[in-house]
């Protein structure tokens, strides 16, 4: 796909805006502490599933916010086995 000089200033120039802009460090900030939140969550699920069912991918856990893996780990830690 081609672009044209205009387009790539465009581009250029909304990137220098958006580094420039306050909020942009903080919803940096914020993005980085979900992820790395998700992450946690999801190894706590991990091996919750592997002591519970003898296998750590029994979860799909693509695509999951925190409140559905936060359900899930709910759920392990309930779990009648």
């Amino acid at each position: 796909m081609k672009i044209t000089k205009r387009q790539l200033r465009r581009i250029i120039k909304e990137e220098i805006l958006k580094e420039m802009h306050p909020r942009a460090a903080a919803d940096d900030a914020y993005a980085a502490e979900l992820e790395e939140k998700e992450d946690e969550l999801a190894t706590q699920i991990r091996h919750a599933s592997k002591d519970i069912y003898g296998t750590k991918d029994h979860y799909d856990l693509r695509g999951k916010s925190v409140e559905e893996l936060e359900d899930i780990l709910y759920d392990l830690a309930n779990s009648p086995e």
